[in-house]
């Protein structure tokens, strides 16, 4: 069903081939891939369609890849080893994209080294190349860590119980929730990362414990029924960038508060680590900058900087005292942006 799903979505969208290829000019450089039949990372080419994996990293133990594995992790069967065990979600994706005839995925644990300071921020400032490039992103909705397997595979089978009732004789089967309602009641959604790897995919593939999704630009294909829902415009709007970049002053005001909409949204959520407060959300500011023309520094933007000042909090909050590291040098978060202090963020766009 879910190959399927991709099938119509290719005929729909004949030219996202092309796009994506056009994408892969801004992938990072030293860009990496799991290959699902070698098992081992390989190095991005232009004619490898991949598919990317958002999930919930959790607290649990995790492979990754460093620098001194790096080169281990390489080798062909590398993942085969007992002592480079996959975590649960990978492993079982690998198992998901064999079912679709898929061969690369993106892990970003595994495809970014993660103590090679330039190549982690190498590859967080193009995470929007990186989810607007593949050719789908494959949502572990339902996992609460990346121990957490996918459901619904040969080797890992759901158990699900379809809620029935009988009424003066008449039997009714209970219809599954909206693709929002469901996410409202997963740690995902709760995590500030993941929001920006939803924002910036344009199809979505998400798994939960009883059913698959499919998300594109336009329409929420459900398993459990032939309904069709619109695009999470109600609970996550679509990405940015369908505007044309032009001077007028009402274009500028309304890519501000469509900014700020999404930092009121990303603010919600939880950072395990508050000095990730940028990072986690410059995927999101590098594709407004690309589509809307409009720069983005220090989360503000630019051409309307006196505008993007009138932001504040929704309640009382603290200073953001950690630093981040920016080419090389250390930095603490400025007082004047919304990124220096705590909890959700609100604009007044009328003043």
């Amino acid at each position: 069903m879910v190959r399927q799903w991709l099938e119509d979505s290719d005929e729909a969208h004949p030219l996202r081939g092309t796009e994506s290829e056009q994408n892969y000019d801004r992938l990072p450089s030293n860009f990496r891939v799991i290959d699902v039949q070698r098992r081992c990372l390989v190095e991005h080419r232009h004619q490898y369609r991949y598919v990317a994996l958002s999930y919930v990293w959790g607290s649990s133990h995790m492979l990754k890849t460093t620098k001194s594995t790096f080169h281990q992790l390489s080798i062909d069967g590398a993942f085969n080893n007992s002592k480079t065990k996959l975590p649960e979600v990978v492993e079982s994706a690998l198992e998901f994209l064999q079912g679709l005839s898929e061969r690369y995925l993106w892990v970003d644990a595994l495809c970014i080294v993660q103590d090679d300071e330039v190549d982690v921020l190498n590859q967080i400032s193009r995470m929007d190349a990186i989810y607007s490039s593949s050719y789908a992103t494959l949502i572990a909705a339902a996992g609460t860590s990346s121990q957490s397997r996918l459901l619904g595979l040969p080797n890992s089978p759901r158990i699900v119980k379809q809620s029935m009732e009988t009424i003066q004789g008449e039997t009714y089967i209970a219809q599954s929730p909206t693709l929002g309602d469901k996410l409202l009641e997963t740690v995902w959604y709760t995590r500030g990362w993941t929001y920006q790897e939803h924002e910036l995919s344009s199809r979505r593939i998400f798994v939960f414990d009883d059913e698959f999704f499919f998300e594109n630009e336009n329409t929420i294909h459900c398993e459990s029924s032939w309904r069709s829902e619109n695009a999470l415009a109600q609970t996550l709007e679509a990405p940015w960038g369908t505007a044309t970049s032009t001077s007028n002053k009402d274009y500028v005001n309304y890519f501000v508060s469509f900014f700020f909409n999404k930092v009121n949204d990303y603010t919600r959520r939880n950072l395990t680590y508050p000095n990730d407060i940028l990072n986690a959300f410059a995927g999101l500011c590098m594709s407004l900058q690309n589509n809307g023309k409009i720069k983005i520094r220090s989360g503000l933007p630019l051409e309307s900087l006196h505008q993007g000042l009138f932001w504040d909090t929704a309640r009382i909050s603290s200073r953001r005292l950690s630093t981040f590291s920016h080419q090389g040098s250390t930095w603490i978060f400025p007082s004047w942006s919304w990124i220096g202090w705590t909890g959700i963020i609100r604009h007044d766009s009328s003043r």
